[in-house]
């Protein structure tokens, strides 16, 4: 599995949209479906850790979801939360790449070939959650600020899987 995230910021009903490309390439005993399952959760437990360490939220003061915002969920909410919701996932045709990858073997006798990377468009709503509209708009500034201040996503951060390829994960 391989990961490259690109961004583009859009105004859609009152929120931020965030739009992230991510590129999977099968391979091993893991189906294609099970690589896109296993990449987004690294990738929102990756901006989670990220949110956390740098907003910075202190004791805990601000709850960071990755939920569909509906009614009886933010009913339930009992203080500040950061929300981004996955509302959209779709190839990005723009960066396919149609040739082949050819790795030999150690002692020159096989080769093999793969598939390109299958490069992926991840599109996160974020949404703020707090009992002042004030206290939202602060939460999503400190937010965006904090996207500015790192373009991509710190090597420490990404899982091992996205740490072999050696690409950055633009935010």
């Amino acid at each position: 599995m391989t990961a490259y995230v690109d961004r583009d910021w859009r105004c859609h009903a009152g929120s931020r949209d965030l739009q992230l490309a991510s590129t999977i390439s099968p391979g091993g005993d893991v189906s294609p479906f099970l690589q896109r399952v296993r990449m987004i959760d690294e990738i929102d437990e990756a901006i989670r850790q990220l949110l956390a360490r740098e907003l910075p939220i202190r004791n805990s003061e601000i709850d960071i979801a990755f939920e569909m915002p509906k009614r009886e969920w933010s009913a339930r909410l009992s203080r500040p939360t950061l929300n981004l919701y996955l509302y959209d996932v779709r190839e990005n045709v723009k960066m396919r790449q149609m040739t082949t990858a050819w790795e030999s073997s150690s002692n020159g006798g096989t080769a093999t070939s793969r598939r390109a990377p299958v490069r992926m468009d991840l599109y996160y709503m974020i949404t703020a959650w707090a009992t002042q509209p004030d206290d939202e708009h602060r939460l999503l500034g400190r937010l965006m600020q904090m996207m500015f201040r790192f373009p991509t996503l710190p090597e420490e951060l990404m899982p091992e899987s996205l740490r072999q390829l050696k690409l950055p994960v633009i935010m």
